[in-house]
């Protein structure tokens, strides 16, 4: 069969999918990252939850996550580790880079309302280890917390205007210290700064999902069209295809360019790997 061919504006990719063709079982598959050593982990919603890959595709580990109860979204954390936001268990839980507990934050038994936690949807972190979280199933608002993990303030309420959320679906740390948040069912994405001030926003997107951003500082996103995007970090359309499942969840990019794609229905792990002018 003939590689499926997509492009993002300049940018052409070859699909592989499902990736690796070796078997791995990716049911109730959720998302995926890259860590900062290059190892790619994909997360799903059954023990154990980690799946951890070699970029060649071999496995290398599996880990089960205590305490986790049902996760949403993962992005790399502190100390070359991974965060989790654990939707169902009201808490953000950091992982040290051999899959050990760190710390969580949040706690199962209490969540709060426009508070944390209330169902929190993804948490990165800035290179000061200033923490963002948004808190986007119950709550519909974004939090941030210092280093130390102190909440600092929480942004947004219920609603459709500048700063405001209905479903904050995921943020991102872009590499200029903005904040990236899909602002999934108000069909858009805000940016804010490290305070939480409103910058802007993209609305030429349905239902966004999962945020990324390229080596090149470009940004994608994944929506329920179901379609991938990228856009220039001032937010100008640079380019589209088509996901091939009903919805790519996850989302992931790697240091040399290479698109990860966590899709649901089926469930299973694809890569975008990028082909020469």
């Amino acid at each position: 069969m003939d590689a499926v061919i997509v492009t993002l504006g300049s940018q052409r990719y070859e699909v592989q999918r499902a990736w690796p063709g070796t078997p791995h079982d990716f049911t109730a598959i959720c998302d995926v990252t890259v860590m900062a050593d290059g190892r790619v982990v994909a997360m799903r919603r059954r023990a154990p939850q980690l799946i951890v890959l070699a970029p060649s595709g071999e496995l290398l580990d599996q880990w089960t996550v205590p305490g986790l109860v049902c996760p949403h979204y993962l992005n790399p954390g502190p100390g070359g580790g991974l965060l989790i936001a654990d939707f169902d268990g009201h808490q953000i839980i950091a992982l040290d880079k051999h899959g050990e507990l760190r710390w969580t934050l949040g706690n199962p038994r209490e969540p709060h309302w426009m508070a944390p936690f209330n169902h929190p949807t993804s948490a990165s972190m800035d290179g000061a280890g200033r923490l963002y979280a948004t808190d986007g199933y119950g709550n519909s608002c974004l939090h941030i917390f210092d280093a130390q993990r102190t909440l600092v303030r929480t942004v947004g309420t219920q609603g459709p205007g500048p700063g405001q959320f209905t479903t904050p679906h995921a943020v991102i740390v872009l590499r200029d210290g903005r904040l990236l948040v899909a602002d999934r069912e108000n069909y858009r994405l805000q940016f804010f700064d490290a305070e939480g001030r409103v910058l802007g926003e993209i609305g030429d997107v349905y239902k966004p999902m999962a945020l990324a951003e390229l080596p090149d500082a470009t940004i994608l996103v994944t929506d329920q069209t179901p379609r991938l995007s990228r856009f220039a970090p001032d937010g100008r359309l640079l380019g589209r295809c088509r996901t091939l499942s009903t919805v790519a969840h996850g989302m992931a990019a790697g240091a040399d360019g290479t698109i990860y794609l966590a899709e649901m229905t089926p469930d299973m792990l694809t890569r975008l790997v990028s082909l020469p002018a």
